[in-house]
């Protein structure tokens, strides 16, 4: 008697006490190269988005379906990210896990070395008209389930790299007397992902990457290069906000009215404007959370 054969009368005998799977009484082969791509989207979620991503590490892609707010049928479909992964035994995919939260309405997978296992990222859309309502929620598949591990459900969050770790940097919007339409974003906190780093050393890497940042674009100014001048004025707000973290408001905008020198003569009127408005209300208007 070959394995298989021994197998399907083990499971027999055993049906009276406890059971045996569809996968146990009928073994089936390796399913056909490509068939993980394979996936209809179930009536009740038509129209919803699919991607195909290893989330699972197994080698087969799993299915993420995006569903967006409807009402199907007499039942409220609500944002939400489904996840089908792909059985090899049965050949198709199952449901196996489901996150919801509110606006959300697209999802990338990613690999970064600091976390074991692939990144989905959930993109939110929080209904406003800045670009700072939108935002992002990364999760990972963890014991047959979808776990979150950093959470930004606005400030139209950046996925950075600090060294060698992965970071969210959350950012505000400012325009002074400036009209809303000239508003700049600025870097507002930081979110470490898959990582216990202090919040200090955060802010302290940021800032030295800031720092950098503006000296090379000085340095790219001086040679004739063409730069971007709202990111100069972006990167001097961010640059001197998570310094007010950091330190104190004192120290950021004696940094402030540095930048502010350095940059005097070639700034266009609108963005020496913003950074005028910035330093006179930044003791005032900004209170911040260290």
């Amino acid at each position: 008697m070959n394995a298989t054969i021994r197998r399907i009368a083990l499971c027999a005998a055993m049906l009276w006490t406890v059971g045996c799977t569809e996968h146990d009484r009928q073994p089936i082969a390796t399913p056909p190269i490509g068939s993980d791509t394979l996936f209809t989207v179930p009536p009740e979620y038509a129209g919803a988005s699919v991607r195909f991503a290893d989330i699972d590490g197994d080698g087969w892609r799993d299915a993420l379906v995006v569903v967006r707010f409807t009402l199907r049928g007499g039942r409220n479909v609500s944002d939400s990210l489904i996840v089908y992964r792909f059985d090899p035994q049965a050949a198709r995919h199952l449901r196996s896990s489901q996150y919801g939260d509110f606006g959300l309405y697209d999802a990338t997978v990613f690999h970064h070395r600091s976390v074991g296992s692939p990144i989905i990222v959930a993109w939110l859309d929080g209904g406003g008209n800045d670009a700072v309502t939108y935002g992002k929620i990364l999760l990972v598949w963890r014991s047959g389930r979808l776990e979150k591990i950093a959470d930004a459900p606005w400030g139209d969050p950046s996925l950075i790299e600090l060294d060698s770790l992965l970071v969210l940097e959350i950012h505000q919007t400012y325009s002074g007397t400036l009209p809303h339409a000239q508003a700049l974003e600025y870097a507002d906190s930081l979110i470490a992902v898959g990582t216990t780093l202090p919040y200090r050393e955060l802010l302290d890497r940021r800032i030295v990457q800031y720092r950098q940042q503006l000296d090379s674009l000085w340095n790219e100014h001086r040679r004739g290069i063409a730069i971007a001048w709202d990111d100069v004025a972006s990167k001097i707000m961010s640059y001197v906000n998570l310094e007010s973290k950091r330190s104190s408001v004192a120290s950021a905008r004696a940094m402030l009215l540095h930048e502010r020198r350095r940059w005097n003569r070639h700034l266009p009127q609108q963005y020496r404007q913003l950074l005028d408005d910035f330093t006179e209300s930044f003791g005032e208007e900004f209170s911040f959370i260290r």
